[in-house]
């Protein structure tokens, strides 16, 4: 009789136990841990810097609109030079509650914490950074934009789509290695297929752009590699006959409202359709891939994959709100667009498939 009871008090222990279990299992699905993202932020402010932040605050709030049990927490960090850099990487690293960390904003920030992210092997989503070069120094970088190699063979297809035999590329000395990159493979490819190309660099307003004598009239095609400011006063100061490609740098609805009639005829390469940004309540690609990326890394975490970046990005494709985002080996695959302005207005001009390498009208 005793005995019968001691078994009969154990089976009752081993039933409460049981019952915890799966009590702590049930709360634990059902009440999801935080996902912590740690977020690098340059100093001084920059605008667009700002609106990438906004972006990613606005894709966290979406989250918790759609689901109540969706618990996130932003940890950002600040810095001005490479210093502090390095060491507001390693915080967030080496924390192990932060699943993944976004940032940094530019390709030579990115190359200076190369060393500290193969240590840590932690997911660092670089913020539309698209330097061939800095994308494969780590398989934990991802980033939200397109490899440079991409947008020069769009670029090249274009300029043979249109027959163009004299060519002026413009670079930027403010994001040297983004465009110096651009620029010298560009030109290099662009001579082989024998096309005439010059090619200068601005500097500043405040300094004389000389070459601005040096481009003749006749030119057919000037392709800007520059941001949106240094673009617009280019074109401003420029009278050819030709028309004028601006690379993503500058790909915003915002060079209409700079240029007004001046704008007119503009070419912009773009991540997406324009007629999709407009559907978005964000003015460029930047912005849109910040919102997406958050929705992203709520769907990795919730697989429980985030923590092997090498093995998911080797062929991963994430449907977002907006855009879907294509990885394989690591690099964003998505076509690259080619808008125009038209009376004043951007519309969808041509589609660049990385897939088959041809160049079509939208």
């Amino acid at each position: 009789m005793k005995e019968q009871r001691n078994l009969r008090n154990v089976w009752v222990i081993y039933v409460l136990v049981a019952l915890i279990i799966l009590g702590a299992f049930i709360t634990y699905w059902r009440y999801p841990r935080t996902l912590t993202i740690g977020f690098l932020e340059r100093l001084p402010f920059d605008i667009s810097l700002l609106g990438t932040r906004e972006a990613v605050i606005d894709g966290f709030e979406n989250l918790k609109n759609e689901n109540d049990n969706v618990h996130y927490k932003l940890v950002i960090k600040d810095y001005t030079n490479y210093v502090e850099l390095r060491e507001a990487y390693e915080e967030l690293a080496s924390d192990k509650k932060v699943k993944a960390i976004i940032g940094p904003p530019y390709s030579s920030d990115a190359k200076e914490i190369v060393d500290i992210v193969e240590k840590y092997g932690k997911l660092t989503i670089l913020q539309g950074i698209t330097n061939p070069d800095v994308l494969k120094s780590s398989p934990y970088f991802i980033s939200t934009g397109i490899s440079d190699d991409f947008q020069i063979e769009a670029i090249k297809s274009y300029v043979k789509n249109m027959g163009y035999k004299k060519v002026v590329i413009v670079k930027s000395s403010s994001n040297p290695v983004y465009t110096d990159y651009v620029a010298s493979n560009l030109e290099k490819d662009l001579k082989i297929s024998g096309i005439n190309v010059q090619m200068f660099t601005y500097y500043s307003e405040k300094k004389t752009q000389n070459f601005y004598s040096e481009i003749t009239p006749d030119t057919e095609l000037v392709v800007l590699i520059a941001p949106i400011n240094e673009s617009a006063i280019t074109v401003s100061n420029l009278d050819i006959n030709g028309e004028f490609l601006l690379t993503d740098w500058s790909a915003s609805r915002e060079i209409v409202s700079i240029l007004g009639l001046k704008s007119e005829g503009i070419k912009l390469v773009s991540f997406c359709p324009y007629d999709l940004l407009k559907k978005s309540p964000y003015d460029n690609y930047a912005y849109l891939a910040a919102f997406e990326i958050v929705g992203m890394l709520k769907e990795l975490f919730s697989n429980g994959s985030i923590t092997n970046p090498v093995e998911t990005f080797t062929d991963y494709e994430y449907k977002g709100k907006y855009i879907d985002l294509r990885f394989k080996n690591g690099l964003l695959l998505n076509d690259v667009y080619i808008w125009k302005v038209e009376n004043l207005k951007i519309k969808d001009y041509m589609k660049f498939s990385l897939e088959t390498g041809g160049l079509q009208k939208v």
